[in-house]
């Protein structure tokens, strides 16, 4: 008996020795309420708070010519415009009063596929705070897409026919247009699955895609895969994720995304915030003209311009095929721009 009471108690400290010994499993946040790094899939990150130019914060109005991963991983966006008009600018008083880059219609910042980004999976999760300072009516206004078109994802607010939607693009024959898009702050989740897309605007859905999702080669920040077609308003911050992340992690990178961008300041830690009602006090967090006035540079191309030839050889090239024809689940007559 007590040969039999020794081997249980043997066999108890070996199971509870194991179970100390055996990593915890990854949080897509640390313990301080913001994106692990180290979390795996996590691809990239760019936070205009912590990398643009460099670590750290430039001087208010500087232009971005580098915006560094916080992952640590070097997926750098390291290709602008020579044309400082075509550079988007630092400020430090940006979506929420937090630091943010300005986009004034032409801006972009870029990583070429295979040594600066590299493809991704089709299976991604990308995550994107934002700010439009126009209703784009006739023109699309990119958030973001490849620099490749062997393999694109986008997002993009806006179409030639004049319609303010919100339109995801998993890089085939379609795009899926989505609600009306407004001017307020925004968080955007764009859901890349193997044959499936889904696009959330602050927790809610917006469009859901039921074509095959293309590989993400390269990556545009603020313009289309031709640098044309830029955005105009505020980005603070961008989530780059390979594979489709489970619901639970998903509304924790929006719980955190929504207490830092929609949140006053000092009232929610990031942690407890429900990311399906904080976006009901994001009207009251920007004025609007105060941003709009930041912006001093060119006005914007009209519809159809082309992109300005950057000086690098290895831009991202035009497409060479029409646009896609509008997807039949919809009904729109929305058109990509060219």
């Amino acid at each position: 008996m007590k040969l039999r009471n020794l081997s249980s108690h043997v066999a108890a400290l070996l199971f509870l020795n194991a179970a100390l010994a055996s990593p915890a499993a990854a949080q897509v946040l640390g313990s301080d309420g913001t994106p692990d790094p180290g979390f795996p899939g996590f691809y990239a990150w760019y936070t205009a708070s912590d990398g643009c130019n460099g670590a750290g914060q430039p001087a208010d109005g500087t232009s971005i010519t580098l915006w560094t991963d916080k992952t640590g991983q070097g997926r750098d966006l390291v290709r602008t415009s020579t044309d400082v008009n075509r550079q988007a600018v630092f400020v430090t008083d940006g979506i929420a009063g937090k630091p943010s880059a300005l986009y004034d219609g032409d801006d972009y910042i870029w990583a070429e596929n295979a040594s600066e980004f590299g493809p991704t999976t089709a299976e991604k999760t990308i995550f994107v705070v934002s700010q439009s300072n126009e209703m784009p009516g006739g023109q699309s206004r990119y958030l973001f897409d490849s620099s490749s078109n062997s393999g694109r994802n986008a997002l993009f607010f806006g179409s030639s026919t004049g319609d303010d939607l919100w339109a995801i693009y998993p890089g085939g024959a379609n795009w899926f247009n989505g609600t009306m898009g407004t001017l307020d702050p925004e968080f955007h989740t764009a859901v890349f699955d193997t044959n499936s897309q889904d696009h959330y605007i602050n927790g809610a859905l917006s469009a859901s895609g039921t074509d095959p999702s293309a590989t993400l080669n390269g990556f545009v920040m603020g313009a289309r895969v031709n640098v044309a077609n830029g955005w105009n308003g505020l980005i603070a911050e961008c989530l780059v994720y390979e594979g489709v992340l489970s619901a639970a992690d998903i509304a924790s990178i929006e719980g955190y995304l929504a207490a830092t961008y929609l949140a006053p300041a000092g009232t929610t830690p990031a942690t407890e915030v429900d990311a399906r009602t904080a976006p009901a006090t994001a009207a009251s967090l920007l004025d609007r003209g105060r941003r709009a006035s930041l912006s001093t540079r060119s006005s914007s191309p009209g519809a159809g311009s082309s992109a300005d030839s950057p000086v690098s050889t290895s831009r991202p090239t035009t497409p060479s095929t029409a646009a896609p024809a509008p997807p039949s689940v919809t009904g729109s007559a929305a058109q990509e721009e060219e």
